[in-house]
């Protein structure tokens, strides 16, 4: 059995047993591509420890605007899974973590840095990883950014990890603005629609990241579907973005604490700034 045949049987499971809704799970099945399907997904579901994993994706903003930005963002994505590899030791949370970027510098809009892998076995990203050119296909990025998430939880679902939690953040110092060469212009309502359906399950997160003006990408981001309690915004300084890389391990540090304490969670108010 292919990876996508094993993938799309996971996602039906998922769906009937109420982990996706029919509706999300048919967007995510006909968006199942080898942008969406995360590498070596087998590899690692095998290597599931408990029935209530994090899986985090990391979606972060690589256009030609964040040029200057790279070993800023570098640094900071390194000390969020450090962050990540603390929480592990200090509480044994179980954590996946991927890191993908966007732009439209050529091939594929959004791509995989590091896959998902457990964070223990992170290797650290370097400044040759993350090259900063191009324009900002964001409502895409957000898109398939949200269904390789889905995709890697379904599948998590399916090996046993009944309270998986899903959570996607995406990065961004622009609003959507690919080129018109770009082979994909997805539209805000399409994006819209499904973060819609996926927001009714309380294990997921759709989180957003604006690096500049904040009623800019408030506005950007409430259109895209994404809900108040998810949206920051920091400056364009390497203090506002460690701070929103910072707060984003300690926001899915609060999620993990209240799932082991049987505490409800839901996919509203995920950043914690108190």
């Amino acid at each position: 059995m292919d990876s996508k045949t094993q993938i799309s049987q996971d996602i039906q499971a998922a769906m009937a047993a109420s982990h996706l809704t029919p509706i999300s799970s048919q967007t995510i099945l006909a968006n199942l591509n080898a942008t969406t399907i995360p590498a070596q997904i087998g590899d690692q579901i095998s290597k599931l420890e408990s029935p209530m994993p994090v899986a985090v994706n990391l979606v972060i903003d690589s256009s030609g605007s964040l040029d200057g930005y790279e070993k800023i963002m570098v640094d900071a994505i390194n000390d969020t899974a450090d962050d990540f590899v603390k929480m592990l030791n200090k509480t044994g949370q179980e954590i996946y973590l991927q890191v993908m970027e966007f732009s439209d510098r050529g091939g594929p809009n959004l791509r995989v840095i590091v896959p998902f892998v457990h964070v223990q076995d992170y290797v650290p990203m370097t400044v040759q990883d993350y090259v900063a050119a191009g324009m900002t296909p964001l409502n895409e990025a957000t898109f398939d950014g949200v269904t390789a998430t889905s995709i890697f939880g379904a599948s998590l679902f399916a090996y046993g990890a009944t309270g998986v939690q899903e959570v996607t953040v995406i990065i961004s110092d622009g609003i959507d603005n690919p080129s018109s060469m770009s082979k994909r212009a997805r539209q805000k309502d399409e994006v819209r629609r499904f973060l819609k359906e996926l927001n009714s399950k309380p294990h997921f997160v759709c989180a957003f990241v604006g690096i500049g003006d904040e009623l800019t990408f408030r506005t950007e981001a409430t259109e895209l579907g994404i809900l108040d309690g998810n949206i920051l915004t920091v400056d364009k300084t390497k203090g506002g973005i460690t701070k929103a890389l910072k707060l984003v391990s300690s926001s899915v540090g609060s999620r993990s604490q209240s799932i082991h304490a049987n505490q409800p969670v839901n996919s509203n108010n995920f950043f914690v700034t108190n």
